[in-house]
């Protein structure tokens, strides 16, 4: 446990010391965090022999919180989260800061400055770093650049999970700079993100729980641009040859960009661009062939990836929505959608609002184009609530005509997300099932088997109750 460590009200200091254990160290402070030059924050595993035998732990978590004031991690400090074997994986790292922590004159308070020279390990084998704060500050750096800074620090280590949120500040991703990590989010909530290089979040090896292509994420209060030259892939483990392998599934690729902050309102700026000379790869293995006896039923899988883009719907009357550019080169998307979101506000939903919410995606979906430069466009639902948010009556997105939520001739369907800052209650069925009733034929021959029809998905749904609205 620490050893010299200094306190007050204002601020804990880790001077040159090492604070070394097997398992977490979770240090939430009142005001500034400091990791001053030396410092060594230690929960690698280790190895222990017994006689002819080894036995290694895995990494354990770093946990670092400020909530009224910043965090700054000197030249020459260490985090350690390393695994005590290459077989293991690492642990992980999670600094937060508190964004509503600020001066009298409003100057955000919740940064984390970083030093180059600090270091940040997690060995050869996954890991998992994650950061929420107001902005990011390294080597005095305090423009989008610094997110490209972290990411040479985190190195090739923390493969598993990279999570950063900048809620006052941009994230730039510069060409020079490649990401490798099996899950990768970034979030700026006020800023734009622009690429430049490449982030991979394809599969980390053949029968290992990372084997499927991953995912990557972007949500930006304004815009999200994909250069020319970036690369955004989330392919199948390969095998032997470079190709996805056999039986492996592709991963997903999924850019949001609603005007979270609400500055344009004249729809101008804030979209997803997909600049010609940028690459989004998804792509998954061929399937499996299997003997006649080998299963009484083998059906073939859907291995290619997702890639979906959401942007705001305009007017639905009219079919009108924002679009930005959508040029690259899309490779091994079994889904291609540009997710067209209608935002509302509500707390409680009942069958009226259902019915007036599917009339306007019913009159959107007539109006709008099928598809936009080989983007299949379909709808989205967006419900948030400051509060509480309860779905009190029942919502069928297969229900009969006239209610039915799947359109057009191709039976288009969409994503309904549901975010609360409190409780999400649902109080009545939420289904878009194949059956009417559960059961199946000869037993009882009456029920709609709705797979024999010409519906093609279903709707997907996301639910985030005790979510962060700010």
């Amino acid at each position: 446990h620490p050893t010299s460590r200094s306190s007050s009200a204002a601020s804990d200091v880790y001077k040159r010391q090492r604070l070394h254990q097997v398992g977490d160290i979770d240090d939430p402070v009142a005001g500034r965090l400091e990791l001053a030059p030396g410092a060594v924050l230690d929960v690698a595993g280790i190895t222990q022999v017994y006689g002819p035998e080894s036995i290694a732990t895995a990494g354990g978590s770093i946990h670092l919180q400020a909530d009224t004031g910043g965090i700054a991690v000197a030249n020459g400090s260490l985090l350690n989260v390393s695994a005590g074997s290459e077989n293991l994986d690492a642990g992980q790292i999670g600094i937060r800061l508190d964004s509503r922590a600020m001066e009298a004159d409003e100057t955000p308070l919740a940064v984390l400055e970083m030093s180059s020279g600090a270091i940040l390990q997690s060995g050869s084998r996954g890991g998992r770093f994650s950061l929420d704060s107001h902005s990011l500050v390294v080597d005095g750096d305090n423009s989008g650049l610094a997110y490209s800074a972290l990411s040479r620090l985190l190195g090739e280590g923390f493969s598993d999970r990279r999570s950063i949120r900048l809620r006052g500040q941009a994230i730039e991703h510069d060409a020079a700079l490649s990401v490798r990590a099996h899950d990768v989010r970034l979030v700026s909530d006020s800023e734009s993100i622009v690429v430049r290089g490449t982030i991979d979040a394809s599969g980390q090896g053949i029968a290992t729980v990372r084997e499927n292509g991953g995912i990557i994420m972007m949500a930006a209060g304004d815009s999200i641009n994909i250069e020319s030259g970036a690369v955004l892939r989330a392919r199948a483990t390969p095998d032997t040859s470079g190709n996805p392998a056999t039986g492996i599934k592709g991963g997903e690729v999924e850019l949001v960009a609603l005007d979270a902050d609400g500055d344009d309102p004249g729809s101008e700026l804030d979209r997803v661009n997909l600049m010609s000379g940028s690459l989004i790869d998804v792509s998954g293995g061929e399937n499996r062939v299997f003997a006649a006896d080998d299963f009484l039923v083998a059906a073939e899988q859907q291995l290619d990836g997702k890639v979906r883009v959401h942007t705001r719907l305009l007017d639905a009357s009219s079919g009108s929505f924002v679009a930005g550019n959508l040029d690259a080169v899309i490779t091994g998307a079994a889904v291609n959608d540009l997710v067209v979101t209608n935002r509302i506000e509500d707390s409680s939903i009942d069958a009226t609002d259902i019915g007036d919410m599917r009339l306007q995606t019913q009159t959107f979906m007539a109006n709008a184009p099928a598809d936009v430069d080989g983007f299949r466009v379909t709808p989205g639902l967006l419900i948030e609530s400051s509060g509480n948010l309860e779905i009190n009556d029942e919502w069928d997105f297969f229900a009969n005509a006239p209610s039915n939520w799947h359109f057009g001739a191709d039976s288009v369907t969409g994503t309904l997300t549901l975010r609360a800052a409190g409780d999400i209650t649902v109080s009545a069925n939420l289904t878009d099932s194949y059956f009417d009733r559960p059961g199946l034929p000869p037993i009882s021959p009456d029920l709609v088997d709705r797979l024999d029809t010409a519906a093609t998905g279903a709707w997907s749904y996301k639910l985030a109750a005790g979510s962060d609205l700010a």
